[in-house]
């Protein structure tokens, strides 16, 4: 009998705690419970306390938000002040984190803690880390920002007292968003819930991968409840509201102008400037603000110019946008397409098969008048034509018939298919294009960056990434550094679409040779140095940086194959704000590419800090650090954590995110066993039952 009873409340205690403790891997939780979170899982800027004794972080409420956007063409300058507070009666460390764009750049962070103001500064990285961790040893309130990836950055705050408030100012700059002629920007404002599997045995959270929406993957996630701030119950005052206003200048006039999700009051100071606010001046931070604007289409490419004066020195910032899509319908740019294929071993299966589909797609849109070739390679190289043909139908079919005998093996030899590709002889009358297909698994990419600079000549390069995992990073520089574009097909289910716009892209040359001039002589640095060809739906922009200022710009190139030119003359410096701080973050960007040409890493590491510290920016080489110099944390005192909850998104159900969860946890396995238990203990009781019967 002691058996069957100790069975029955083994069995019991098994299924109550299932009840009280559904799994680790739920998806959300009571905000009284609180949860851990990583600093690299946030999608709203949030302020994380640091537990000392097991290195976990807690979100802290948020109470307001209040977001500046300013937009000049296509650079978005953003000023977000949020406050949070120290609920509780402990000395704690902070983590502000804040998720970028993968092209934003981060100029201008202070903090506010209790009645202290503390002013970022950027130094040497080291020389930062040193300072912070000495201020924070010593009970000085001190900040530290470090950006280890490129979207996303966190800062660490040292010995913020109990219940003190914290306000953070920040002020970041990235490039808007184009999609079929329509302008696009996103702010995010809510966390959504989300499941988390059930963490393993000794995790420690480690960071392996980065996504370009600003999420990262943690290879082990840390032990704890959740991974998610809790969720608000319905009912709750939600605490976290957001003010934000848009002032967008986009240069040239609008013709839609649309906020997707919440309602907004628009007001126009002119046919191509507007304010646009939150028509409830506060709303519930449980969704992302997006913004949507057009252009009037017009029949002729359409600039738009911008200057900023700061520190003696003077930037731009221009924007090229093509005319409308039927404009120049009855002319055709010829062209000259050099086809350049991998058909290495790593391209057998699917990927040889995909890159024969848009091959074939490619070839077949050809007209008489335009020349190509096929060049492949894997150990060896190997062309169709002993020189580029024209696109009639006798070269066409002999191309296909190529095409289809194709098959994949070998290593993978780039430099001489691209060197090949790149020799041939130049023609004005025509726009060449080379289009490369290939996974890109290569070793070597500063040879290959190298062979592009030195031998690109008036070729454009337009990568093409084939399989499930192409080599991203080669082909998108191969690509930037060749003036073109980079597309990736991931399964044959896409090639016919993505090829599709590919295709009309590069048969839709718009504006040619372009070239700007001016009358001064003052000394210019430019970036893109070579600007690129202006295609159907795609913008040009480029910065530069001038000791003077022209008055007056000349922009020429060839549409629809005649010179075209045009006068620009320079808005007044002010009017385009955060255009030096894009600047830098290509000259930056140039800098550390010069390392894939053999540059000297010393001189390019001192280039890329005197760059950082003039205009303020974090970099590889630097970090952002402020040091409160009073002493505010008394000796005895030690820091700890606090716990937040986060609104639920709009349109969500409360019930189906805090019920157990339906996939990778232990929880309907425990209630299984509880009851099975149950189940043979009662067995074995009626059994001894009618035994004493």
């Amino acid at each position: 009998m002691f058996l069957i009873a100790a069975g029955l409340v083994t069995a019991f205690i098994i299924v109550v705690l299932t009840l009280m403790f559904p799994a680790q891997g739920t998806a959300a939780m009571s905000p009284r419970s609180g949860s851990n979170i990583l600093p690299s899982q946030v999608r709203e800027g949030s302020l994380l306390f640091k537990d000392e004794n097991n290195g976990q972080y807690v979100s802290v409420p948020q109470l307001n938000t209040d977001v500046t956007i300013e937009i000049t063409g296509m650079v978005a300058l953003a000023r977000v002040v949020q406050e949070f507070e120290n609920p509780g009666p402990a000395w704690l460390e902070g983590v502000y984190a804040f998720p970028l764009p993968e092209d934003a750049a981060v100029s201008h962070l202070a903090m506010d803690v209790g009645d202290r103001v503390i002013e970022g500064v950027v130094r040497e990285r080291e020389e930062a880390r040193k300072t912070y961790s000495a201020a924070k040893k010593e009970g000085r309130k001190a900040s530290l920002l470090e950006q280890e990836r490129p979207n996303i950055f966190m800062i660490s705050v040292a010995n913020i007292g109990p219940h003190e408030k914290i306000r953070v100012e920040l002020e970041y700059q990235q490039t808007v968003r184009l999609d079929n002629n329509t302008f696009s920007l996103r702010f995010p404002t809510v966390v959504a819930p989300r499941y988390n599997p059930v963490p393993q045995s000794g995790a420690e959270g480690r960071v392996d991968e980065f996504n370009l929406s600003g999420w990262a993957f943690a290879a082990e996630i840390p032990a704890g409840p959740s991974s998610t701030p809790p969720v608000v119950e319905p009912g709750q005052d939600p605490g976290n509201q957001v003010f934000l206003e848009v002032i967008l200048d986009p240069g040239f006039n609008l013709t839609r102008l649309q906020s997707l999700y919440h309602g907004v009051d628009i007001s126009y100071a002119s046919d191509d400037r507007a304010l646009i606010r939150l028509n409830n001046t506060w709303a519930a931070a449980d969704r992302d603000f997006v913004l949507q604007w057009a252009p009037e289409q017009e029949s002729v490419p359409r600039t738009a110019l911008f200057a900023e004066k700061k520190g003696g020195e003077n930037f731009i910032y221009l924007m090229v946008m093509p005319p409308a899509a039927n404009i120049g319908a009855g002319y055709h740019t010829p062209r000259e397409v050099i086809f350049v294929v991998d058909v290495s071993g790593s391209m057998d299966g699917p990927s040889i098969e995909q890159a024969k589909g848009a091959l074939h797609d490619a070839v077949s849109r050809l007209l008489p008048e335009d020349r190509f070739n096929i060049i492949t390679f894997n150990s060896t190289l190997d062309k169709l034509f002993h020189y580029p043909m024209n696109g009639t139908g006798d070269h066409i079919r002999r191309a296909l018939q190529y095409i289809d005998g194709l098959n994949a093996g070998g290593s993978t030899e780039i430099k001489p298919a691209l060197l090949e590709a790149l020799d041939g002889a130049m023609d004005r009358n025509r726009v060449r294009q080379v289009i490369f297909l290939t996974d890109g698994c290569v070793g070597n990419e500063p040879q290959l960056f190298q062979t592009v600079r030195e031998r690109l000549g008036d070729s454009r390069i337009f990568t093409v990434g084939i399989g499930s995992a192409p080599n991203s990073y080669f082909m998108r520089n191969i690509a930037e550094r060749g003036r073109g574009t980079f597309t990736y097909i991931g399964n044959a289910r896409e090639v016919k679409e993505r090829m599709e716009e590919l295709y009309t892209k590069l048969e839709n040359p718009m504006l040619t040779d372009i070239r700007l001039s001016h009358s001064n002589r003052a000394e210019v640095e430019m970036f893109p140095a070579a600007i690129p060809d202006l295609y159907l739906g795609e913008p040009v922009t480029l910065v530069a940086r001038f000791d003077n200022l022209p008055d007056q710009f000349s922009l020429s190139g060839y549409f629809g194959g005649r010179f075209w030119e045009t006068e620009i003359r320079a808005r007044l410096p002010g009017q385009g704000q955060g255009i030096s701080i894009l600047w830098a973050r290509q000259k930056i960007k140039a800098l550390m590419d010069s390392l894939d040409g053999g540059a000297d890493k010393e001189e390019v590491r001192k280039n890329v800090v005197a760059a950082s510290l003039q205009h303020h920016l974090v970099s590889r080489y630097t970090s952002l650090v402020a040091v409160d110099v009073t002493p505010s944390r008394p000796e005895y005192e030690s820091m700890n954590s606090r716990m937040a909850g986060t609104d639920l998104p709009k349109d969500w159900e409360y019930s189906n995110v805090i019920n157990l969860p339906q996939t990778a946890t232990v929880a309907e396995l425990c209630l299984v066993l509880g009851a099975l238990a149950l189940l043979l203990s009662l067995g074995v009781w009626l059994l001894a039952a009618r035994e004493r019967k």
